[in-house]
């Protein structure tokens, strides 16, 4: 998490017709199925950027399989889910853990803007 903290990261998703259609909360893979089990299966169709995360907390309604969310703006406007941005859920001890919610910890494009020496 902490690559996002500080920067913008581009990623690449799954995204199937049920990404096309989220309007709000965390979408996980119980609910759209986006995600592959082995990285030999990985499909990814849409780029998007990762500005965010949201740690959830025993209280948080969508805690019971999300231990946080990735937020990510589209580039598909404003009308598209949370104004513009879609929430993936974050898991822990589950088979898309090293995958991620629809794919989305394979393809991560970190800038290089030189500070690193």
């Amino acid at each position: 998490m902490d690559f996002v903290a500080t920067q913008p990261v581009a990623v690449a998703i799954n995204a199937p017709e049920c990404v096309y259609q989220y309007k709000s909360g965390i979408l996980s893979d119980y609910d759209c199925k986006c995600s592959a089990i082995e990285y030999d299966d990985v499909s990814v169709n849409v780029i998007m950027t990762l500005v965010g995360y949201q740690i959830l907390t025993p209280n948080d309604k969508e805690s019971g399989y999300c231990d946080g969310a990735w937020i990510l703006r589209s580039s598909w406007g404003s009308s598209f889910g949370e104004n513009g941005h879609i929430r993936l859920c974050i898991t822990k001890n589950k088979p898309e853990d090293e995958i991620g919610t629809c794919n989305i910890l394979v393809y991560p494009q970190v800038p290089d803007v030189g500070l690193i020496q």
